[in-house]
């Protein structure tokens, strides 16, 4: 998620970094799928100054799924 400058905190500054860009291609040399990532230089990082934690929250389609299905068939609330 992009922050403006003037939303950042006291003491804090944003990461910057940059959009990358891919094509993903078939065995016939088509093109599939377009993916892009926002990555941060975590060379500029400073421990407990810009991060104390790292982790990189990531999901699969399937997992999604997974839960829709017990939700619908179990009756949960989403």
């Amino acid at each position: 998620m992009l922050v403006p400058c003037s939303d950042v905190l006291a003491g804090q500054r944003p990461l910057w970094g940059k959009l990358v860009c891919k094509q993903k291609h078939n065995d016939a040399g088509n093109i599939v799928q377009y993916k892009v990532h926002y990555v941060t230089k975590g060379f500029a990082q400073c421990f407990r100054i810009d991060y104390d934690k790292m982790m990189a929250p990531t999901s699969y389609l399937e997992s999604l799924w997974a839960i829709s299905h017990l939700a619908a068939s179990l009756d949960w609330d989403l």
